[in-house]
């Protein structure tokens, strides 16, 4: 029998990780110890803590295993409710910071929480100064914080790698001296993802960005309440030589004021995604007034239009009405850089579709869909993709 070069068989088991395909990776882990090793690292990378009764499991495996920690590089701890069997909080009071101490390779971090069950001031003191040493460690480039409340104004001080960070409903400790040490945090940054932020947590960290020279290549305001907007708005003024993509939730007023900033300053510009939903009395009104206030020439080539509704009926009824100004506006002279505008669904109806015909469905919404923009589509721009993925932070290995 021939043997096969080592670094193709690494090669091999690496394909099978990239794929996700877990079956494979677990068989082959018990060939041999140079399998295991390699299998490990793609078993283990990315870690989801989204029960109590999952941590339990994880908890067991590494305090025998410990080697494994040198494998993981991202770890998603989401706090539930209440696990029916194990109390998700109750374990954070004795083994979690064990734990988090362990964790020294991890490069991406999602802390997601439930303040009816555990926040940040009702977390064990360990448990807080764990997670504190964790954010300073130089390996960590990503961090996603989602549903927690008085945070320390210091946590993000020592991020000095960092390059992406999401913040979602969360809220700092009032502002001190300690917020001005966030200037020295994002020279690397190169995404920023808000939602539901509050001036309070918003101000200092534009202010912190706009005087760190970072060099912000995209910003996502995913929920664009009025003072949400703003803030992004002003983002994209003070740092409009660098940002590539911009991704826009929902929007609750379709007028824009007259002093913002228009998209032809932003001249490394190339990509713009928009959330439109039906539930908004107009889904494209934040769309239209962007581009429409176009006048010279721009490097926009791809825009991603997301769509959600409550039924299809919302699409059949539409008959177009709401897409017709967008489509006029996109056949302009000044727009004639775009290349290509996806047409997709939003996270919550995949969802809803997966539970269904997915087949079926799919072939019915492409076929409402494609029929939105009909002179775009004329002129070989649109494309229909309903199992884009989009996410708030990109890429982040």
């Amino acid at each position: 029998m021939t043997s096969i070069p080592g670094e193709i068989i690494d090669l091999i088991i690496d394909e099978m990780g990239y794929s996700k395909d877990s079956a494979s990776l677990e068989a082959c882990s018990t060939v041999c110890r140079h399998f295991l090793k390699r299998c490990r690292k793609h078993i283990f990378s990315n870690i989801n803590l989204t029960s109590g009764r999952l941590y339990q499991r994880f908890r067991v495996l590494l305090f025998r295993n410990p080697e494994i920690t040198a494998y993981i590089t991202e770890i998603h701890i989401v706090n539930p409710a209440i696990d029916s069997d194990v109390d998700f909080a109750t374990l954070c009071t004795s083994s979690f910071p064990i734990i988090l101490g362990m964790l020294s390779r991890l490069r991406n971090i999602t802390l997601q929480l439930d303040p009816e069950v555990l926040d940040w001031h009702t977390m064990p003191s360990a448990t807080q100064i764990a997670l504190q040493d964790l954010f300073q460690r130089p390996s960590l480039i990503s961090i996603c914080l989602r549903n927690l409340e008085h945070v320390p104004n210091n946590i993000l001080s020592r991020c000095i790698q960092m390059k992406h960070l999401e913040l979602s409903s969360v809220g700092f400790k009032p502002l001190s001296h300690e917020i001005k040490s966030w200037d020295t945090t994002f020279h690397q940054m190169e995404s920023l993802a808000l939602s539901n932020q509050t001036p309070t947590t918003a101000a200092p960290l534009i202010h912190a960005m706009t005087q760190s020279s970072t060099s912000l290549r995209r910003l996502s305001v995913l929920t664009c309440e009025s003072q949400n907007l703003q803030f992004g708005f002003y983002l994209m003024k003070a740092l409009s030589n660098s940002i590539e993509s911009i991704d826009w939730g929902a929007a609750e007023e379709s007028e824009l004021p007259q002093d913002i900033i228009g998209l032809e300053s932003l001249p490394r510009l190339q990509h713009i995604s928009f959330l439109v939903t039906y539930e908004s009395l107009d889904p494209l009104g934040i769309i239209r007034e962007l581009l429409d206030r176009v006048t010279v020439d721009i490097n926009i080539q791809y825009i991603t239009l997301k769509v959600e509704f409550s039924t299809v009926l919302d699409l059949v009824n539409d008959e177009g009405n709401a897409w017709k100004g967008l489509d006029a506006i996109l056949s302009r002279d000044e727009l004639s850089s775009i290349q290509r505008i996806v047409l997709t669904v939003s996270d919550t109806i995949r969802e809803r579709l997966n539970a269904h015909q997915p087949d079926e469905m799919d072939r019915s919404i492409s076929l409402l869909l494609q029929n939105l923009l009909p002179a775009a589509r004329a002129r070989g721009v649109v494309f229909i993709d309903l199992r884009e993925e989009f996410s708030l932070i990109p890429n982040r290995k």
